[in-house]
């Protein structure tokens, strides 16, 4: 290309170049002395006119290219992290399958249900007991747990973790879409929003069976049993909601991926002084 047209391109060279490269890498501090060189006035002569040395023409397609390989990187490490929460959402639908199966097939091996006073409370269906018998006896008390234990599994349905699983998926995409207030749009042709949202699904369907599995095990003190199926259902919304404690971390990680596409040292770059409004005016 002519002098002239190189020169007229040498603020958007700039920009560019200032959009993927640091404000101290050499090259772009070479390009924004010849950006000002060429804007200095210089009598009569055009702006259009002003000869640019070989060396310098050399310089300004060195720093273009280096531009241009850093933004193609930006992109590449945005769809590298796109693929990394898609491969996470498909073993975390690998791993929410796979429990449905095994409640499916053999729901008494992970029964999802509770024994509040005399009656054995599941997330479908609630079934009835004999009242414990007076006194504290140890081993009438162990004999009681182990009644329990066997009505509750015999209790236990096919269904209950299906439905414990179906709403903790639905929270968890409403919890996707408030999420989605916080993103905003991306020029890359990969939609980080869109895999966070499908990482998230599978991820609440799982907190809403192991949140009710660790209210079974009494691992949240004070609250051991669920009184109604309602409860129980209930409980699952929240710890399917809950999802976005864990998932909140991948989408402040997803955010900056996205915010580090051609924003690369802004606000250093606006530390460094240049002429580069100068070399714009000139140029028009």
């Amino acid at each position: 290309a002519p002098a002239s047209y190189l020169v007229g391109q040498l603020p958007a060279i700039l920009a560019r170049a200032r959009a993927h490269l640091p404000a101290d890498d050499p090259r772009l501090q070479r390009l924004v002395r010849i950006a000002n060189a060429s804007a200095e006035e210089d009598g009569a002569v055009a702006v259009a006119d002003r000869p640019l040395a070989q060396v310098d023409r050399e310089a300004v397609i060195a720093t273009l290219r280096a531009a241009t390989l850093e933004e193609r990187r930006e992109v590449a490490r945005v769809r590298s992290f796109r693929n990394i929460l898609l491969c996470a959402a498909l073993a975390l639908f690998v791993c929410a399958g796979g429990l449905l199966v095994v409640g499916v097939v053999e729901p008494r091996a992970v029964p999802l249900c509770f024994t509040p006073g005399n009656a054995v409370v599941c997330p479908t269906h609630t079934k009835a007991t004999a009242p414990s018998p007076n006194g504290a006896d140890p081993a009438t008390d162990a004999a009681r747990a182990e009644q329990l234990d066997g009505v509750m599994r015999r209790t236990a349905s096919a269904w209950d973790i299906a439905v414990i699983e179906l709403i903790g998926l639905i929270a968890a995409a409403v919890a996707a879409a408030a999420s989605l207030r916080k993103m905003e749009g991306t020029s890359t042709p990969y939609s980080l929003p869109t895999a966070l949202a499908v990482l998230k699904l599978p991820t609440g369907a799982l907190t809403a069976v192991l949140g009710l599995m660790l209210i079974r095990g009494a691992f949240i003190p004070g609250l051991s049993a669920l009184d109604t199926s309602g409860q129980i259902v209930a409980w699952a919304v929240i710890f399917g909601y809950a999802q976005q404690v864990f998932t909140r971390f991948v989408d402040d990680q997803a955010k900056g991926v996205l915010d580090d596409v051609g924003t690369v040292d802004k606000a250093k770059a606006k530390g460094v002084t240049v002429r580069a409004d100068s070399a714009t005016s000139a140029s028009t």
